[in-house]
């Protein structure tokens, strides 16, 4: 990723994928969570190439009608929202989510 951002010198700050539907192929989140070395490692490698973070994207759907999507969506939610905070990153862009018409739902209306 970095490498083709060279191309784009005007660039510089970035919005991270955290997992969801933007996925996190940028970004090991647990990893990142876990390892305050490997953090600061990540977050110099960005600076080296003039880059920081503007946001962490996570969008899904924490108020799914499907408990097991919905409790998914929210971990993945509170997981970004802790990495945010652990790596200096004032915005996490998130959707609100969507639930079903009723208890007996299946899919958000």
């Amino acid at each position: 990723m970095l490498q083709e951002l060279k191309r784009y010198p005007q660039i510089e700050m970035l919005e991270i994928g955290a997992g969801g539907w933007p996925g996190s192929a940028h970004l090991p989140v647990d990893a990142l969570r876990k390892d305050a070395g490997r953090r600061r490692e990540y977050l110099a490698k960005l600076k080296e190439h003039g880059l920081r973070i503007s946001a962490l994207s996570c969008h899904g759907n924490p108020v799914h009608p499907s408990e097991e999507i919905a409790r998914r969506d929210d971990e993945t939610l509170r997981s970004t929202i802790e990495l945010a905070a652990a790596m200096g990153v004032e915005t996490v862009v998130a959707f609100s989510g969507c639930p079903g018409d009723s208890s007996k739902d299946r899919t958000p209306n």
